[in-house]
């Protein structure tokens, strides 16, 4: 039915969910990084680079980022990817 999604304590139609979910990422994603610099200790960032580098971005490679928030991971991905294509040419 219509009216079968759940936002935290209450039951919202699925038009509403939708904007009720943007509205909280928009609020949020300005200060996302910023939050998990506190809760970490600043060591999230420390991770994504160590992720990245695991990763080992070579050039040409294609790169899909689904679910990941404000896109740190991405860009960090792409900036190694350019990187390696720039050493390559």
């Amino acid at each position: 039915s219509e009216v079968d999604n759940d936002f935290g304590f209450a039951k919202v139609g699925r038009k509403e969910h939708k904007e009720l979910v943007k509205d909280v990422f928009m609020k949020v994603a300005p200060n996302y990084d910023v939050m998990n610099d506190f809760m970490s200790f600043f060591m999230h960032r420390l991770w994504k680079d160590r992720f990245t580098s695991t990763l080992s971005p070579f050039a040409g490679q294609q790169h899909l980022d689904v679910a990941g928030g404000t896109g740190d991971v991405a860009f960090r991905v792409l900036k190694e990817i350019r990187k390696a294509e720039e050493e390559e040419a």
